[in-house]
């Protein structure tokens, strides 16, 4: 591998690790009494190796199928690593918490969605190192590999985010190369037919009507520092694009994760933004402010938000999840991975059932899934 790309990758893994489910919207617009869940059990996903992975299993993100009965995991490898990818999806029964499966992606897949208006349901799965994104059936068959451009040559764009526009007509991938550009891929034809350039690296994706919303992390030219921030742009009109930067006292802080509520106030996760979540108003693409994370890392990974507005952040350094009311913004409670009866390290995302009774944490350095219900 050439060192400017294994710098590169260094920085985006490194310094921002990627790994961003889409933003997930509360069903309701009214305050609920959301409360906090309870540890019900681990996932072991340590068995599902392939590819070039032989120590590690690497669990980086997970989808809920569109009907909500199976969990579909995205196994990379473990963080930060080269040479050890992983190349599964593993299927695992939402009901019962068990694994039903796996079957074969592209090298390091990480970011998973889900389409299903005008065709049958179909998963997406963004491959990093291939520089590919798999389209693949509720049983997991293989329906379509889709190769992404190489545009500076590093042998991959690096594919990250990814997203579904609310009409299903069009999905969008992030890239981590540099080159800033965001593809759009049209779900009839799974062919590229569009690109967007949004200088800078893009975190997990999100919609909000019209508007996708890109957490992104922009390095000035040396690395010597980075810019967080939130890109609000309609892909009709790219020139109206709206671009907030997150206040941080850090050198190298990065925007990594969204979750919106039902009536557009945003929450955001990232490392290094001042061990806090930011809010943001999505309709006006206006900061709001901060409210304390309570956890004691400050590098958030993963934020789910539950239909009832029960708002969770992950932080992998400390290996804590904070619980949150989202529509008071007071905390709820505080859960060390560490304590529970179960090893669980390194949580990369968290993903709340359709009806948010339960929540699952991807935790990749345990290749495992820490279960804990809602009452």
């Amino acid at each position: 591998m050439d060192s400017i790309v294994f710098w590169l990758l260094f920085l985006s893994q490194a310094t921002a690790p990627q790994r961003a489910h889409a933003p997930s919207s509360g069903a309701l617009c009214v305050p609920g009494n959301p409360v906090a869940p309870a540890y019900s059990g681990a996932i072991d996903l340590s068995s599902q190796l392939a590819c070039n992975a032989t120590t590690s299993a690497g669990p980086w993100s997970a989808r809920l199928s569109p009907d909500g009965q199976e969990l579909f995991v995205a196994l990379a490898a473990p963080a930060g690593t080269f040479g050890m990818e992983n190349c599964l999806v593993a299927r695992v029964d939402a009901g019962t918490s068990t694994v039903s499966g796996s079957f074969s992606v592209g090298l390091f897949p990480e970011e998973i969605v889900w389409t299903t208006i005008g065709q049958d349901p179909a998963g997406w799965v963004t491959n990093s190192s291939s520089g590919t994104v798999t389209v693949f059936d509720p049983q997991g068959q293989t329906i379509e590999t889709i190769v992404l451009p190489d545009p500076l040559g590093f042998g991959s764009c690096f594919p990250f985010g990814i997203v579904a526009s609310q009409d299903q007509q069009r999905v969008y991938v992030g890239t981590l190369d540099g080159s800033g550009i965001v593809y759009a891929l049209d779900t009839a034809s799974r062919s590229v037919v569009e690109e967007l350039v949004i200088p800078g690296g893009h975190g997990r994706l999100g919609f909000y009507r019209r508007r996708l919303i890109m957490p992104m992390t922009e390095y000035d030219p040396f690395f010597t520092s980075s810019t967080a921030r939130v890109v609000f742009v309609d892909p009709a009109d790219p020139e109206g694009a709206v671009s907030v930067t997150i206040p941080s006292p850090s050198t190298f802080p990065s925007a990594q994760d969204v979750a919106i509520r039902c009536d557009g106030r945003m929450y955001l996760s990232g490392l290094a933004l001042g061990n806090q979540i930011h809010v943001l108003d999505a309709r006006t693409r206006a900061y709001v402010g901060a409210i304390p994370s309570t956890t004691s890392g400050g590098f958030h990974q993963g934020l789910a938000l539950s239909p009832a507005g029960l708002l969770a952040v992950a932080d992998y350094v400390s290996e804590e999840i904070a619980f949150f009311d989202a529509w008071t913004e007071q905390p709820l409670a505080l859960v060390d991975l560490a304590s529970l009866p179960d090893v669980h390290v390194d949580p990369e995302e968290l993903v709340f059932s359709k009806d948010g009774q339960r929540l699952w944490a991807v935790c990749n350095g345990s290749d495992s899934l820490a279960v804990f219900d809602v009452p």
